[in-house]
């Protein structure tokens, strides 16, 4: 996409008498040619975003499939059971004086 500057010179340029559009190299055509579209920035952003989409998608459904499994890995777990408890033991020991005693 031509910057601001570019397609002002470009406009001068071809506003001269003596202007020809076959002097210009491949990529000073091009840069005409994008003169003549209105919001070419936006556009191009949108067709990026098309053609980028589906690769996203496909992204973000494996990492969304690697955080269930995560899930259900966490869920189903004996071990992590066995610590949580563990630890749970321990904080309500921790809170207690100890068996049949007041708390603190």
């Amino acid at each position: 996409v031509p910057t601001e500057e570019e397609q002002k010179l470009l406009k001068d340029y071809l506003d001269q008498p003596k202007s020809n559009m076959e002097t210009l190299c491949e990529c000073e055509k091009f840069m005409v040619n994008m003169l003549d579209i209105s919001d070419v920035q936006s556009k191009l952003h949108a067709l990026s975003f098309i053609k980028k989409f589906a690769t996203n998608i496909e992204s973000l459904c494996r990492d969304a499939t690697l955080v269930r499994t995560a899930c259900e890995q966490i869920v189903t777990s004996g071990r992590l059971r066995k610590v949580l408890g563990i630890i749970l033991n321990i904080g309500n020991k921790l809170n207690t004086a100890g068996p049949g005693n007041k708390k603190k």
